[in-house]
């Protein structure tokens, strides 16, 4: 998409929406009743299940895993029991470790585009993946 349609586009969205503008333009989202419908190039890709599906759902503790140099260090096999999530790149430590998180976020669009082996181990892990509107656009492309 040109610079000039992308403005036009942000102008039509709004500044609420412009972070949506970076979508392919053959991927559209609609909001159903329990979740999303995604489509790509006109025809039903899937659909996903809102975060309110996981209400009460869970409860006690649940460890948090990100990125970033001290992740090195330590040995996530001690939170093997608990629920987890893991963020972004995150996903990679785990499969290190031999399991998988509970959850994964993945809403970075560069590890969508730079990083599709942590996508698609999130996705494999069978971990419940929440990813952005981005990011489901790029797993479309």
């Amino acid at each position: 998409m040109n610079k000039f349609k992308r403005k036009i586009r942000r102008f039509m969205l709004g500044r609420k929406w412009k972070h949506l503008d970076t979508l392919h333009p053959d991927f559209r989202i609609e909001r159903i009743q329990d979740g999303h419908r995604i489509f790509w190039k006109g025809s039903n890709f899937g659909e996903l299940s809102s975060v309110k599906s996981l209400e009460k759902k869970y409860s006690g503790c649940c460890f948090i895993v990100a990125t970033g140099p001290s992740l090195a260090d330590i040995d996530i096999a001690l939170i093997k029991n608990y629920d987890t999530i893991s963020l972004n790149g995150a996903i990679k430590k785990f499969s290190m470790a031999g399991f998988a998180p509970t959850h994964v976020i993945a809403v970075d669009r560069r590890i969508f585009e730079r990083f599709p082996d942590f996508i698609s181990g999130s996705i494999e892990s069978g971990a419940t993946c929440f990813f952005s509107p981005v990011g489901v656009s790029r797993i479309c492309e």
